[in-house]
């Protein structure tokens, strides 16, 4: 039986892409029903129609509650960041919260070493969970979804990744928060963020680096995607700067190199057949559909190439994202290294993550 979501990846327009050294990022665009109007988390938590907070007094990490005290549905992306309560989450799940709802939402924790403020506010962000970190997110919901666990992550895993990136990139953040990450290398980000822009019509984006694919996302209304370009793309863009950053380090002391904006190299731009075998790729995959939190279906996709999940809601998508996988580890170069640059020592991280790093 045909899936709702194939309608969309197999008729989607793809435009010419935006490239910046190794990075090519294409438009995408789609003439199926954008749906309702909506408007962001960022839009909804600004204008004060949306609230979150913890759940109750004493607090739960893989839980907060949203209350959407407006006239207007708010979409919440998978991975998004949520700064503010006891600590810093990211949304397990894409999440459409109706007006005048209060869900209960699965969320993972992107700040461990803080517990404290159950009276600060959630706050906007302008962070996505990074590539690496939010595809190991989707394939453990995933997992867990299969188990009927629900819309859970793999704590540990995220802790582990969370300190893998705060090493690769050199940050030393007291509370080991992603958002003190992209602080850090907010210059670089915003070097790579110069050369790319959206397109009018423009509603996704899927981002080739070296000449592979890293994933895509779409979002059903073009100004919906137009407020959240930035925040999607750097999630990807990040990505490159740690992947580049470790390959860049075969010292026995583990010193990082700084990744100063586009490499200056020959480009290895990849041609818009390349951009739809991929989205081919992904309408080949294996799809599970479960009751969502909030409105809708929420559907899962697994494939050898990659992992997925998209929110469908009365015949249409308002969000999908797709992350490439990639045979062998990342941080390869990482598990033989020794020397933390004065970020943490080896037994105080072994004994937090229990990754044994062999």
């Amino acid at each position: 039986m045909p899936k709702l979501i194939d309608s969309y990846l197999l008729e989607m327009e793809i435009g010419q892409p935006q490239t910046a050294g190794e990075i090519a990022v294409f438009p995408l665009k789609s003439s199926r029903n954008p749906g309702p109007e909506y408007i962001t988390l960022a839009e909804a938590l600004a204008s004060g129609q949306l609230t979150v907070t913890e759940v109750s007094h004493g607090g739960s990490v893989p839980e907060l509650k949203a209350v959407n005290q407006g006239g207007k549905a708010v979409l919440m992306l998978d991975g998004e960041e949520l700064v503010g309560a006891k600590q810093n989450r990211v949304l397990n799940t894409t999440i459409w919260v109706a007006p005048g709802t209060s869900l209960v939402i699965p969320v993972s924790c992107v700040e461990r070493n803080r517990w404290s403020g159950l009276h600060h506010p959630v706050e906007k962000s302008d962070n996505v969970m990074v590539h690496s970190m939010r595809l190991k997110k989707v394939q453990s919901v995933n997992k867990n979804l299969e188990k009927k666990a629900g819309f859970k992550s793999d704590q540990s895993e995220v802790w582990r990744e969370l300190d893998r990136a705060c090493y690769l990139l050199n940050v030393d953040s007291p509370t080991a928060a992603m958002r003190d990450i992209y602080e850090r290398r907010k210059t670089e980000l915003e070097n790579y963020l110069k050369a790319f822009r959206p397109v009018p019509g423009q509603q996704g984006l899927l981002v080739f680096w070296a000449g592979k694919p890293l994933g895509c996302d779409f979002i059903s209304r073009e100004e919906a995607l137009a407020s959240l370009f930035q925040k999607l793309l750097k999630s990807y863009l990040l990505e490159v700067i740690m992947v580049s950053q470790d390959r860049g380090t075969g010292d026995q002391e583990g010193k990082s190199q700084k990744v100063k904006g586009p490499a200056r190299q020959k480009p290895t731009v990849p041609g818009i057949k390349k951009a739809r075998n991929f989205l081919s790729k992904a309408a080949q995959a294996e799809e599970k559909r479960y009751k969502a939190t909030g409105s809708g279906q929420a559907c899962r996709y697994c494939h050898q190439d990659l992992a997925g999940a998209s929110l469908e809601i009365d015949n249409f998508i308002p969000h999908f994202v797709f992350l490439a996988t990639e045979k062998g580890s990342r941080f390869r170069n990482y598990r033989n290294r020794e020397n933390f640059s004065g970020l943490r020592d080896r037994k105080a991280f072994l004994s937090r993550s229990g990754d044994d790093l062999k």
